[in-house]
This record gives structure tokens, C-alpha cells and sequence, in this order.
């Protein structure tokens, strides 16, 4: 018997199972598994953590993405290590000593400066409007070297699959918005761009979710904004009508 094709739901929780088990290879704090400041107290380590599982739970699996229920169970499983240490009355104390100093807010970083992002981002965008595909690819791609965000990673991602002189890469390109994805899954540039991909592909319900984790993600997002009047529209139009 084979297994259902994940549904675009399914491609996002698999996105976020596998972001997770990426950070948790880093060994992090157990505040950071509970998304939460070293200063949390007892109630917002167990809502954090409540939130979590109702979607990491083992038990949600989708049988589309049973052959991650290996990482889900581990992902759990520091869900619950993490909450059961930090709920607890006298070990967070005993925790908190071990830690190291939080770093200091403000200290050098060897990141590259923003600016030089976010001029090739901007030189990238225009190279896009002007229909130089392989320059606005060029441009992202050398932004996301720098930055290695989900964000330059979606433009160039669209860069490929606008170009209509690339169409046999279209695939690669929609495996890199889901990249995207995993480097930040409030990534509004790659939930709009699968948006777009799934409207053409005429799968309306998976753009309709993209399109909405887009404005969740960022609600001055325009063009998904856009997009979802015009698909509330189609659902409003009466059969037939024009």
C-alpha cells in the first residue's frame, strides 16, 4: 500500500521538524528548545511548551512524513526534558548556574554589514524587473553567500524559476524556496513565491496556505494580501460567472 503525497500542510510541518532537529544538533539551551529568554517563569515554560507539543507531538504525525517519526520523537522528547527541568520548583536554579554568561547585546560580529546585503538585494530586484534573470540570480546569490538567510535565498530561488529560458530547473528552484523555509520558516518572500507556484499549478487550496503564512509572517505583505482578495473573490464568484 503507498503512502499519500504530503499535502502543503504536510510540506510545512516536514520544513519545521526538520529546521528543529537542525538547531537541536547544536546542543541548545533548554530555554532556547522552548523558544523562551533565560528570565521565563513556571507559567511560561509550561504554555511554551504546551503550544509546542500540539504540534511536535509524535502522535500528530501525518503518515505522509512517517519516515521522520525518528527526529519527531527527539524533537518531543527535548520538548519535554526541557519543560520538565525549567516547571520544576528547585532545578531551574541549579540550571541557570551551569549556563554560561548571556552574550552581550552589542558586542562585533563578523556578520557583513546590512547595507551590502541589502544593496544586492535591491540591485537584484531591479536586474528581476528588467527581465535579467541570470543577473538578479548572480546578485541574490552572492547576498545570500553573505547573509545565508532564508530571505536571499527565496529571491534567487524566483530569479530561476521566472527565467522562461530555465523552465527544466523549475523544480530546483521550488527545492530552494523549501530551503528557505528551513533557514526561517517565517521566511513571507518564500511562503508568497510557493504561493504564486501552487496558484499556477492550480492547486488553490496549498497557495491559499502559503498565502496566509505570508501575511501571518509579515501583514504589510501587499501582494499576498493581493492574492488572497483575489482568490476569496473566485470562491465568491457564482458558477459560471464572469
Amino acid at each position: 500500500m503507498t503512502t499519500a503525497s504530503p499535502t502543503g500542510e504536510e510540506l510545512l510541518l516536514k520544513v519545521r521538524i526538520e529546521t528543529r532537529w537542525n538547531d537541536l544538533q547544536k546542543a541548545p539551551e533548554l530555554f532556547t528548545i522552548l523558544g523562551l529568554p533565560r528570565s521565563s517563569g513556571r507559567e511560561q515554560v509550561r504554555s511554551s511548551f504546551l503550544t509546542l507539543v500540539r504540534v511536535f507531538h509524535p502522535d500528530l504525525l501525518p503518515a505522509s512524513l512517517s519516515a521522520l517519526a525518528p527526529k519527531m520523537r527527539v524533537i518531543f522528547e527535548s520538548l519535554r526534558g526541557a519543560h520538565d527541568t525549567l516547571y520544576d520548583d528547585d532545578r531551574p536554579a541549579a540550571y541557570c548556574a551551569t549556563l554560561l554568561p548571556a552574550p552581550v547585546t552589542g558586542e562585533r560580529s563578523a556578520a557583513p554589514p546590512p547595507s551590502e546585503v541589502l544593496e544586492l538585494l535591491r540591485a537584484g530586484a531591479a536586474s528581476l524587473k528588467k527581465r535579467s534573470y541570470r543577473l538578479a540570480e548572480e546578485q541574490f546569490a552572492r547576498a545570500h553567500a553573505l547573509d545565508q538567510k532564508g530571505d536571499s535565498l527565496a529571491a534567487q530561488a524566483w530569479a530561476i524559476y521566472s527565467d522562461p529560458e530555465r523552465k527544466t530547473e523549475k523544480e530546483k528552484a521550488k527545492a530552494m524556496l523549501f530551503r528557505a523555509l528551513q533557514l526561517d520558516e517565517g521566511c513571507d518572500r518564500a511562503h508568497c513565491q510557493l504561493g504564486v507556484i501552487a496558484r499556477v499549478e492550480g492547486d488553490m487550496n496549498r497557495a491559499e496556505r502559503h498565502f496566509r503564512e505570508a501575511v501571518r509572517a509579515n501583514p504589510r505583505h501587499l501582494e499576498a494580501q493581493h492574492e488572497l482578495r483575489l482568490l476569496e473573490m473566485r470562491k465568491t464568484r457564482p458558477p459560471g460567472g464572469r
